[in-house]
């Protein structure tokens, strides 16, 4: 995979982060009390894992093709993290 391509992936999993974390917030407001403080926090969290991807997008478009290998592990890595915090959010609404 060439550094345009990850480029594009990286981007496209962003804008779904993006997508998932704003239905996020929205399902918050449906919350009262303790379950809407601890939503805040969560979603917090994990609008900074969707930052970190954001900087690993950055340092994409500024590396080498033999960097972008590495920063594709890191975005990946991030990833899993940020779906991690997704799926905890989900379970608050089951």
């Amino acid at each position: 995979m060439d550094k345009d391509e990850l480029r594009l992936e990286f981007k496209n999993k962003i804008d779904e982060a993006f997508n998932r974390l704003n239905e996020l917030e929205r399902r918050r407001e449906e919350a009262t009390g303790e379950t809407k403080r601890e939503l805040n926090e969560k979603i917090q969290e994990l609008q900074e894992k969707k930052d970190k991807m954001d900087s690993f997008y950055e340092e994409l478009l500024n590396s080498t093709e033999k960097k972008a290998k590495e920063v594709k592990v890191k975005f990946d890595k991030s990833m899993v993290a940020f779906k991690e915090g997704i799926k905890e959010i989900e379970e608050v609404f089951e």
